[in-house]
This record gives structure tokens, C-alpha cells and sequence, in this order.
């Protein structure tokens, strides 16, 4: 229990989503159901208990640095008091999402820490092949059973279609690094199978294909990543068996896709799916701004905000007073804390991706940290907001307060 707590910590909301697809149930919003804020609220308090009860029962010593990110979580609450104090009340949307804070990021950062000091994330990892494989069963049943029976994609647990193309990729990007550098990793036993292998394979063309029949855009650009980088890293690793292997696998599995995709668009579900995830692309090869679902839009409003105080934003929730959504990650700091938030934030990114790339090269596991940080990132580029995804906190504090020794490179 103590491996399989954080899977639900880190993956929690996606896991929810993709269960209840898989069990036929449907989640309509929190007036219809209280299920789901009991299940998120479990998942905290299991996830608190689990990393504070480590520090107190072994009685561990807590570093500097990490203290510093257990005392996070109460820097954010005093910029949420001090927002409501200086605005004269509380947002009703700045309350919500420190709420979310709150339940989701809150217990991922504190379950990073108990995952980096408890040694574990190796034993965890064999996990996400498992989250790989709920996720495409529920891509079965939410988009493949109602795209045979001749209907569109509706939810996925309740999850959108947006929500659901992200899920897919996931599943993708997973699936493709685990064939790729299984060998890596613990792995449950039976994935050493040639039968599960060819499953896996199978599994790439229905995985891509429900990003196409849930019709989200940012899947496509997130399942691109993914073969982008685990190319890269194939051919990085200068191991000429597994190149010739991949890229000839690779080859096949593009003209499979170039043989099947021409008769799948002749089904009017199908087509209807994949126009709405390429219809962001113009026929010049431009974007074609009236098929972002009005991201122009919200992309003007945030910088006409953003261009009126420039300098230091308008608070880390206290921007929730004059803006929604801005749909970009960037624009949402800026939003926090204009050009001085921005510049603070580069620096800490910068230091992370830094220290990432030195924990792949100290240990190649450590890679699948970067597989898991590109499906938030992605996203956090065109949907969602940062303070509340608990795969982002969890990756970032995982990082953050990794301290072996980065010297030697595997």
C-alpha cells in the first residue's frame, strides 16, 4: 500500500475518470454526485498520512530543503489571506482553487518528499504501466465501443474531450517509453510476455485513435512530444540494434497508419474527431485562430491585463478579480506576478530541467520523471492552471529534493 498511495496521489483525478469509464459510470459535476470530492478528499488524507506518518514514526531528519517545500503549502495560504484582506473579501473563483490546492497539489508535494526520502520512486514506477493500461481499457470503452455502435464521444467518466485526448497521449507516451526502455525498470512479471508485447504495440494505434475520436487537440501535440523525445533518446543511446529496431518499427507503423487512416475517415465519427483536432492548423499551415475554441480570445484579454500592470501582475490569486482562464501557463504567471514572477519562475525552471537531465544521466529510471513532467506541461500550455496539477507539484518536488549524488553518469 505504501507504493500504491502515491500512484493515487500523482494520478489521482485521472485514475477517477478513467475507473468510472471503465465501470459505466458518469460523473455530471458535484450538484449530481458528492463521490467524487469524498474520493479526492480520501485520496488527501491518505497521502498526508502517508508521508507525515513516515516523518514521525522512522523518525526522519528533515533537510533544509526540504523543509523549505513543506513550508510551501503555507506561504500559498498567507498570499490567499493577505489577497482576501487587501481586496476587501474573498473571490468565490481564487476560494475554489485554493480549495484545489488544497486537495491536490498540497498532497503531492508532501508525497514527493516521502517518495525521495523512502527510496521508493524505482518500485513505483512499475505502476504506471498498469495506469497505462487502465487508461487505454477506459479509452476502449469511452470512445471505440461508441465509436462501433455508431455514436460520437460524449465523456469518459465524466472527464471532457479535452481531458480524455490528454488520457490517450498519456497512455501513448507511456506505452511508447515502456517498449522502449522497459528494460530499465522493475517491471511486474508479466510484461516479460511476447504476447503482452504485441499487445503493446496494438495498443499505440488505439491509443492514438482516441485522440482522434475524442477530438481534443492538445493530445495530438502531447503524443507528438512524446515520439519526438523517445527518438531522440533511441538515438542518443547509440545502440545500433535497438535504432534499427525502432525506426524500422517506427516505418511499419507508419505506413499501417498511412493503409488504415484513409478507410477510418470515411466513417463520418471518425472524420468528425479528426478535422476537430487538426482544425487549429490553417491550409497555409498557420493558426487558424477560429478553431481553438476562442483561445485568441482569452490570449487578448490576458495580455490587454497583463500590459496594464506589467510589472508585478496582480497576485497570485487576486488576478482571479479581473481575469478567467488565460489558457497558458505563461500568460498565467505573468497574470500572478507580471515580469518579476516570470523571471524568478525561468530561473527555477531553468534550475529544475538542469537537475532533471543530471538525474537521467546519474540514473536512466529517472527518465521516466520527463515522460510523466510533458503530459502536465503540455497541457499547462493551453488548458488548466498550474497551482492546481498534481502531476506538475509532484514532478517539480520530486526533483527539487532529490539528493544522491549526481556525479556519475550511467
Amino acid at each position: 500500500m505504501n507504493k500504491l498511495i502515491p500512484i493515487f496521489g500523482i494520478m489521482g483525478v485521472d485514475l477517477f475518470f478513467s475507473i468510472s469509464s471503465i465501470l459505466g459510470y458518469q460523473y455530471y459535476g458535484i450538484d449530481d454526485s458528492k463521490v467524487y470530492i469524498i474520493y479526492c478528499i480520501i485520496v488527501a488524507i491518505l497521502n498526508l498520512s502517508l508521508c507525515l506518518g513516515a516523518l514521525l514514526l522512522k523518525n526522519l531528519k528533515i533537510t533544509l530543503k526540504e523543509l523549505l517545500v513543506f513550508s510551501f503549502p503555507f506561504i500559498i495560504l498567507s498570499i490567499y489571506l493577505l489577497t482576501g484582506m487587501l481586496n476587501n473579501g474573498f473571490n468565490t473563483l481564487a476560494t475554489s482553487f485554493f480549495c484545489y490546492f488544497l486537495l491536490w497539489s498540497v498532497p503531492a508535494i508532501y508525497v514527493a518528499i516521502y517518495v525521495n526520502k523512502s527510496n521508493i520512486f524505482n518500485s513505483i514506477v512499475k505502476w504506471f504501466e498498469i495506469i497505462m493500461l487502465v487508461f487505454s481499457l477506459s479509452i476502449i470503452t469511452s470512445s471505440f465501443i461508441p465509436f462501433l455502435q455508431g455514436a460520437n464521444f460524449s465523456l469518459m467518466g465524466g472527464a471532457t474531450y479535452q481531458s480524455a485526448s490528454y488520457i490517450a497521449a498519456f497512455a501513448f507516451g507511456l506505452n511508447l517509453y515502456f517498449l522502449c526502455f522497459g528494460e530499465n525498470h522493475e517491471r511486474f512479471n508479466f510484461t516479460s510476455l511476447k504476447i503482452y508485447k504485441y499487445i503493446c504495440i496494438f495498443l499505440l494505434f488505439l491509443q492514438l485513435s482516441g485522440i482522434f475520436l475524442s477530438g481534443g487537440r492538445g493530445g495530438i501535440i502531447l503524443a507528438t512530444a512524446y515520439t519526438i523525445y523517445i527518438s531522440f533518446s533511441i538515438l542518443k543511446s547509440r545502440n545500433l540494434n535497438k535504432i534499427n529496431t525502432y525506426f524500422l518499427s517506427f516505418i511499419v507503423f507508419i505506413i499501417f497508419i498511412m493503409i488504415v487512416l484513409p478507410i477510418l475517415l470515411q466513417n463520418d465519427i471518425f472524420r468528425s474527431g479528426f478535422d476537430r483536432v487538426f482544425e487549429f492548423i490553417s491550409s497555409d499551415g498557420k493558426i487558424n485562430w477560429d478553431g481553438t475554441s476562442n483561445r485568441d480570445d482569452a490570449y487578448l484579454k490576458a495580455i490587454e491585463l497583463i500590459s496594464e500592470n506589467p510589472i508585478f501582475g496582480y497576485g497570485l490569486y487576486g488576478f482571479w478579480e479581473v481575469s478567467g482562464y488565460p489558457h497558458n501557463i505563461i500568460l498565467e504567471i505573468l497574470l500572478n506576478g507580471g515580469i518579476t514572477y516570470l523571471i524568478f519562475s525561468t530561473i527555477i525552471f531553468t534550475v529544475f530541467l538542469n537537475k532533471l537531465f543530471k538525474m537521467i544521466k546519474f540514473d536512466r529510471q529517472n527518465r521516466l520523471l520527463l515522460i510523466i513532467f510533458l503530459y502536465p506541461i503540455t497541457m499547462l500550455l493551453f488548458s488548466g492552471t498550474y497551482m492546481t496539477n498534481t502531476i506538475f507539484w509532484f514532478v517539480i518536488t520530486v526533483v527539487f529534493t532529490y539528493k544522491n549524488n549526481l556525479q556519475r553518469e550511467v
